[in-house]
């Protein structure tokens, strides 16, 4: 009996709320001593309360908020996520949560179903990419590179494994829908006569310009006398006393020129000139120029063989992307995915 009840009291030691438990089970030894004789029902007891002293010490660290397949998305890895990608938009934080909890579910869905098939991305595959990525956007080498990515919000380890992942989200697709992706030249020729204002080419002028020029902070006077010389030369221009010679120096070529190309202010006045003809002097901080219509290029519809590369072009992406959401969403069905 000592030997018990000295094991009781270190047991009670370890806990501060068993002390009820020890006097329920005083009571109990003296109505029935003779159980308590058993060793078995001694170790039983013991271990009954070490595992009361887990239980009461135990706290939840972390919980569960989807589940793909046998996989789980953890509070923590999304919080982690949220931080990384919202860190300097706090405002979007609650926002952008919910997409970010998509894209961790599509990513584990992804590398499950590439796991699956067979498919992988090896690293000397992402250090290529990196390569491309880094020689397109002209970055002088990779720690420009790296501190690009930083200063975006990302850390380079996410933007690497998100790489890795559409890399394989790539290979993916390809796998699954490239059998269907070709455009038949009945298509491509459907959609052109369905849609003639993509593939007509606009209107065109073609610019030539004189330049007045004026000093930085020119006096009244000094703008004044070059709006004069403008206007003399627009006049003599028009009434073709002005030789090549003396527009020589100052005119220039600019080129041609569509709607959109030019400043709205300036598009209106010599959209609005026929060939030949000239504008008014236009006032800008370098002094006052003159435009000169040299050509003007009537829209016409391109011919369907100048453009079929585009419209085929056109019509695949926009299969690819179909194919790819129908795609996601039977991968969707055939795995099980839960959020909480």
């Amino acid at each position: 009996m000592r030997c018990w009840w000295s094991l009781m009291l270190r047991a009670n030691n370890a806990i501060q709320d068993t002390t009820t438990i020890c006097r329920e089970i005083q009571m109990n030894v003296r109505k029935t001593s003779v159980y308590l004789c058993n060793p078995l029902l001694v170790a039983f007891l013991f271990i009954l309360l070490l595992g009361h002293t887990h239980t009461a010490s135990a706290v939840l660290i972390d919980r569960i908020v989807a589940v793909v397949d046998q996989e789980v998305v953890t509070q923590s890895e999304w919080d982690s996520r949220i931080f990384t990608e919202t860190k300097n938009l706090p405002d979007k934080k609650d926002k952008e949560a919910p997409r970010i909890l998509r894209s961790i579910i599509e990513n584990k869905m992804i590398a499950q179903t590439a796991q699956r098939m067979g498919i992988r991305v090896t690293d000397d595959e992402v250090e290529r990419a990196l390569d491309e990525i880094e020689q397109r956007n002209r970055f002088p080498n990779r720690e420009a590179f790296r501190e690009a990515v930083l200063s975006s919000s990302l850390t380079w380890e996410r933007y690497y494994a998100d790489l890795k992942t559409e890399m394989t989200f790539i290979k993916l697709v390809g796998r699954a829908i490239e059998p269907d992706l070709s455009v038949s030249d009945e298509h491509a020729q459907d959609y052109y006569r369905q849609h003639p204002e993509r593939f007509n080419q606009p209107d065109q002028i073609e610019l030539e310009e004189i330049l007045f020029p004026v000093s930085d902070t020119p006096s009244p006077e000094v703008l004044e006398e070059a709006r004069g010389k403008a206007e003399a030369m627009r006049v003599a221009i028009q009434n073709e006393e002005a030789s090549r010679s003396m527009q020589e120096g100052e005119r220039k070529y600019l080129g041609l020129f569509k709607k959109g190309d030019l400043a709205a202010g300036l598009e209106q006045i010599v959209f609005n000139l026929n060939a030949g003809e000239v504008s008014p002097p236009v006032q800008t901080p370098e002094g006052f120029h003159l435009f000169i219509v040299t050509r003007k290029i009537a829209g016409a519809p391109l011919p369907f063989e100048k453009v079929q590369r585009a419209i085929r072009s056109l019509l695949t992406q926009e299969k690819k992307e179909m194919l790819t959401r129908e795609w996601l969403s039977q991968l969707q069905k055939q795995i099980f995915i839960e959020v909480k």
